[in-house]
């Protein structure tokens, strides 16, 4: 019981955080020059990227929320990246990511989904490293 609270607390939070402008990540960025990619910086845009390879700028969490985790048949680390928006994903890769601050993600979109506290499902994004970068 206190699980599906949780994720339910961590839902409306998420959810209510997409209203702010992204900063640092436009199409003309430097940090975001990969080709044939979108530039992630909000967690609404990553439904619509669902699927697809992305580059996604962000920080170390400093502190991580509670997630759904992904399960993998390989081994995988993850760390919690926090988005300019307010927001927090999780980022899965095979090797362990040593970023200390400001981190840059190339991978793609993928999301998990389980029974929500309120009734009905609840679905969280994720994405699966290629590459990565320290940018501070």
């Amino acid at each position: 019981m206190l699980r599906l609270f949780s994720i339910a607390a961590v839902a409306v939070m998420l959810l209510s955080c997409g209203n702010t402008k992204p900063e640092g990540c436009g199409a003309k960025d430097a940090e975001c020059s990969e080709k044939n990619e979108s530039c992630i910086t909000n967690f609404n845009d990553l439904k619509a990227n669902e699927g697809k390879k992305i580059v996604l700028i962000g920080k170390k969490a400093g502190f991580e929320m509670e997630h759904m985790l992904a399960f993998f048949m390989e081994p995988m680390k993850y760390i919690a990246v926090d988005l300019p928006d307010g927001s927090q994903i999780l980022a899965y890769s095979k090797d362990k990511i040593e970023c200390a601050k400001k981190i840059k993600l190339i991978g793609t979109v993928s999301s998990v989904t389980g029974a929500g506290k309120g009734g009905g499902d609840h679905t969280e994004f994720y994405l699966v490293i290629d590459k990565w970068e320290c940018i501070e």
